[in-house]
């Protein structure tokens, strides 16, 4: 059965292809065919499209690409394959795992031998090895080495990685340095799968063999083994676009029993994947083609595309050429898949009667050409770029912004806008803190959902940070009182903000800096005296209740051992004193117990901290979205004791507490439900992007998109490049290009123009570059100028610039909601007798939104 191929420049009108033969397969209500998504955002946005066009939507299989692969691989298996064990997947967490249990061993990490590199990379000066090196390292080679079995697969001519490691032969080029450098990899690899190696271990004393999915594909492909049928006999996969080779032909051995059905975004709907490549003419669509693994081994040459940015031909398109690499060849792989029979839904990209600059140029790309047509178009709206002095004044721009366009758009809503940043977590607290300072019923309230919220920013992964720097640091009153102060930590100790400040003005009083008590101080290497220790202030504090004078305490008359009773409290204060007593000491006894315990295994000290976590953090009721977090990590943690490994040694704490470190850096859900609760702000991603009427992309600062061309020293791929390897940079190109043509209405492009620190202007991103060059050259009218809108940096001043009453950008007089909200303040204090000077004043509130930028 073949695989249908399906391509739309809309992503709606995809939907619509989509809809119509799935509706068709799915017959029964309780057996819905598979449906492949990249990700959980384009999951929901199918949901709810789905919703709309039916009225309701449930029990739709939606998967991911590798769940279901191992599904089908598993179902595949014969009973004559695994006799004694079962099998597992094996992804990047357990395997990093793996790899850090082996570089745990001492007898493993020696100064001689293959490993040799990474004795000198791990070991300090003092000797000592460096935890955070080890799971960083550990970490990076856990994915590096997934990537070589996806996407260097034995092919007709040529062994892949599996073939060749872990002892065979090496796989990269002649080169010694690329040996030198495989040889190391092919060792560390080789004590994690070997026969007898970790992952053997722990299959023995877990009865679960891991296997990664190209490992499992290969032992049953030794056996011959047919792929057992999907129940439905078709697969759905939607916005699929950049897999792995291995990904690609293990869905053509799907299809020889199933019908496949993809469904990708495509910009141009001319045949455009010979852009910008330095193949001879005539290998399009004209000429016989082999078989795909032939094409897969023969055809694509790494020297047959340029990584130059050669002149541009005549009739090629810019944004094509600048952006396109990526997008070229996963649509060439595609379309060879299926050679070359696909079909193509063109949709116009703007009405006749009115043609915006962004429809223009959407156009351009669509038809592949940079010739735009007799009438060229003046700069109007659809595509706008701002020029902000910081990041809470673009915030604060893009949130005016949007309050402007729902004002004069009757029939916009929120749902109907995007926001998409680069790196969301470097806005994160702009967001919060702009967004967040209104609330519902407030004049100029946005409602917004943050997509893809990383877990170590939340409130519990911070608490959880603490609890770890707790147990091996000095317990100092900075420390502790952070970790008291925490939301979530107060909820769990039952007491409120004031008490905790109560708690902190008499630890200041008492004098109490670092140390619990004179031989915690003596292990940490400071001077081992009791004096400005926690359990000095805190005997101060109880004795203050029962005595006036000083107090001899054991057998010592020493003046200097006496106790002097701290009396700044009241018999009001008994309840809040023995809560912090009690607080403090409990604390101190559970991290002190965490850090010098003789833990056994990994496991164990889990389980302790599991318990730790469960008695110091509760969620709170109006921090319902750590819940998700808190689950997830424990989760973590015990797999992490599920998959503990016999043959290794007891673990440090120090290399416990990287560990644990690591295991927080999971994305979650974000705050808001996605799609359906007020405005989305999401990050920037690959792989099909969410259509929007109006989409605002942050961010877009010089060397923070696309990114820079780095390659990663410890990939072996860069000795030898092959057609579909991603590069970071470009991917990120092809996504502006795809969420380019993904917007429906207007296009608002921003980035920080000013370094306020240094005061000194700051560059665009390059990408924002070339699209402006390209409209002042294709676009817009010979010899005119593409117009930025220079933001003011305080929100009550305005700039003027050239792009002031011009039509390519929002009016300014309809940005009066915030500096209204300011003059209104200080006419309240200037009647009152306050007059507030007129003055820039750095972290307050007064730099707000701007009075005249969107």
């Amino acid at each position: 059965m073949p695989i249908h191929l399906h391509f739309s420049n809309r992503t709606e009108d995809l939907f619509l292809v989509f809809a119509e033969e799935f509706e068709r397969a799915w017959t029964d209500p309780l057996e819905p065919p598979p449906l492949v998504v990249p990700n959980n955002n384009l999951a929901k946005w199918l949901k709810v499209q789905f919703a709309l066009r039916n009225g309701a939507v449930a029990n739709l299989n939606v998967r991911f690409l590798e769940e279901l692969l191992w599904g089908v691989l598993s179902a595949s298996i014969p009973d004559t394959t695994f006799t004694t064990q079962r099998v597992g997947l094996l992804d990047s967490e357990l395997l990093e795992q793996l790899l850090f249990h082996v570089l745990s061993d001492s007898t493993v990490l020696v100064p001689e031998g293959p490993l040799l590199p990474l004795y000198n990379y791990l070991h300090l000066g003092n000797g000592e090895v460096s935890a955070p090196r080890k799971v960083r390292l550990c970490g990076q080679l856990a994915g590096l080495f997934l990537e070589y079995e996806y996407n260097r697969p034995a092919t007709p001519l040529t062994p892949g990685l599996l073939d060749c490691w872990p002892d065979a032969d090496f796989f990269t080029s002649d080169r010694s340095a690329d040996h030198a450098m495989e040889l190391w990899q092919r060792t560390l690899y080789g004590m994690v799968f070997a026969p007898g190696g970790a992952r053997d271990r722990l299959a023995d004393a877990c009865g679960i063999l891991q296997l990664t999915l190209p490992q499992l594909h290969h032992r049953l492909r030794t056996d011959s083994i047919r792929l057992a049928p999907l129940p439905s006999g078709r697969l759905f996969c939607f916005g699929t676009a950049n897999l792995s080779l291995f990904h690609r032909r293990l869905l053509h051995q799907i299809a020889r029993t199933a019908d496949v059905f993809v469904y990708l975004l495509n910009p141009c709907a001319a045949f455009w994947e010979d852009v910008r490549t330095t193949r001879k003419p005539g290998l399009g669509r004209r000429t016989a083609r082999p078989s795909l693994e032939q094409q897969q081994s023969l055809r694509f040459k790494p020297e047959e595309y340029s990584e130059e940015h050669a002149p541009p031909t005549a009739d090629e398109n810019t944004l094509l050429e600048l952006w396109g690499h990526i997008g070229k060849e996963s649509i060439r792989l595609w379309c060879q898949s299926t050679d070359y029979d696909f079909a193509f839904e063109e949709v116009p990209c703007g009405p006749e009667e009115y043609m915006s600059v962004l429809h223009r140029v959407q156009d351009m790309v669509l038809a592949r050409t940079d010739d735009a047509g007799p009438d060229r178009l003046p700069q109007d709206a659809s595509i706008q770029v701002f020029d902000c002095p910081s990041i809470i004044r673009e915030v604060e721009t893009i949130r005016d912004s949007v309050l402007h366009n729902l004002e004069n758009t009757p029939d916009l809503s929120l749902s109907d806008i995007m926001v998409l940043l680069p790196d969301i977590d470097q806005y994160r607290g702009a967001i919060h803190q702009v967004f967040g300072a209104y609330h519902q019923g407030d004049e100029g309230w946005v409602p917004y959902a943050i997509a893809d919220e990383s877990a170590g920013t939340s409130h519990f992964a911070k608490a959880v940070e603490l609890l770890l720097c707790l147990s091996d640091g000095l317990f100092s009153r900075h420390e502790v009182f952070s970790f008291f102060r925490n939301p979530l930590v107060m909820h769990g100790l039952g007491v409120d903000r004031n008490t905790i400040d109560t708690w902190e003005r008499w630890a200041d009083n008492l004098n109490i800096y670092h140390g619990f008590d004179r031989e915690h101080r003596s292990r940490t290497e400071h001077n081992p005296a009791e004096l400005h220790t926690w359990r000095h202030g805190l005997r101060r504090l109880l004795i203050g209740r029962i005595a006036e004078d000083r107090v001899y305490l054991g057998l010592s008359t020493d003046p200097a051992e006496a106790v002097v009773p701290y009396r700044e409290t009241s018999t009001e204060d008994d309840e809040t004193l023995g809560a912090f007593c009690t607080a403090v000491e409990s604390l101190f006894a559970d991290v002190d117990h965490l850090a010098h315990e003789s833990w056994n295994s990994p496991a164990e000290t889990a389980a302790y901290l599991c318990d730790m976590i469960g008695r110091w953090i509760a969620i709170a009721p109006e921090h319902s979205e750590e819940e998700e977090v808190r689950v997830r990590y424990l989760a973590r943690l015990t797999r992490l004791q599920c998959h503990e490994n016999p043959g290794s040694p007891p673990i440090k704490h120090t290399d416990f507490r990287a560990l644990a470190r690591a295991l927080l850096s999971v994305k979650v859900p974000g705050k808001g439900t996605y799609l359906t609760e007020g405005l989305t702000i999401a990050t920037l991603r690959p792989s099909c992007p969410i259509p929007s009427r109006l989409t605002y992309i942050a961010g877009l600062s010089e060397g923070a998109f696309p990114g820079r061309e780095i390659r990663d020293t410890l990939d072996l791929r860069n000795t030898k490049r092959q057609i579909g390897d991603i590069n970071p940079m470009q991917l990120n190109q092809v996504t502006f290009l795809e969420t380019l043509v993904s917007t429906r209405d207007r296009l608002y492009l921003s980035f920080v123009g000013y370094d306020c620190r240094k005061d000194e202007p700051l560059q665009p991103c390059g990408t924002i570059l070339e699209l402006e060059s390209f409209l002042q050259n294709h676009v817009l009218p010979h010899n005119t100028r593409f117009l930025r809108r220079q933001v003011a940096l305080v929100a009550e001043t305005a700039i003027v610039s050239e792009a002031d009453g011009h039509p390519c950008c929002d009016p300014c007089d309809t940005f009066s909601l915030e500096a209204a909200r300011l003059r209104g303040i200080r006419a309240a204090k200037s009647q009152s007798g306050f007059v507030r000077p007129h003055r820039l004043t750095w972290g307050t509130n007064e730099q707000t939104t701007s009075s005249g930028n969107s």
